[in-house]
């Protein structure tokens, strides 16, 4: 498994395996929806997501 890699499950929160961004991981957010991923705060952009 490579650094950046995205573990896609559908209509669910996508967990995020970025070693080099550990500490950023509550900022990240994913869209699973639309497999979009957004960095707002702590939300998504996108009000059907989380």
């Amino acid at each position: 498994m490579t650094a950046g890699t995205v573990t896609a499950v559908r209509g669910s929160v996508v967990d995020l395996h970025f070693p080099e961004t550990l500490p950023l991981l509550h900022h990240q957010v994913i869209c699973t929806d639309k497999l979009r991923w957004r960095v707002s705060g702590d939300r998504c952009s996108d009000r059907r997501c989380h």
